[in-house]
């Protein structure tokens, strides 16, 4: 093993070491299980939750739309907004709310909501 492997695996050692320590205290059980569950294959999805989760839209359809929306609110139901840092990136605050709207009681049926002014 070079100097240079020997370094880099003792910096990845102390980074995962650190990165434990700061986030340790944030991981209740049930979030644990919520990670635990990203790495486990879906058959559904024919993917792990974490791929589905990373992979982009290709084009932008209704699907895409819909996908999108579908993330975000797995994603709410881990609870993962009330994270530090799970705060959604600027501009998505709309589709979020769009998200909510059309998860629950609000009484709309797609995601109208998401369209701007001036927009069909």
């Amino acid at each position: 093993m070079t100097t240079l492997a020997k370094m880099v695996a003792t910096a990845r050692t102390s980074a995962t070491a650190l990165t434990w320590e700061k986030v340790a205290h944030l991981l209740t059980d049930q979030l644990r299980a919520d990670l635990d569950r990203l790495l486990v294959y879906d058959a559904g999805l024919k993917m792990t939750r974490l791929a589905w989760l990373i992979r982009a839209a290709t084009d932008a359809s209704a699907t895409s739309v819909k996908t999108a929306i579908d993330k975000l609110l797995y994603l709410r139901n881990m609870d993962a907004h009330t994270l530090p840092g799970g705060t959604p990136a600027t501009g998505t605050s709309t589709i979020w709310a769009c998200a909510r709207s059309t998860s629950g009681s609000s009484g709309t049926t797609g995601p109208t909501c998401c369209t701007s002014p001036g927009r069909s």
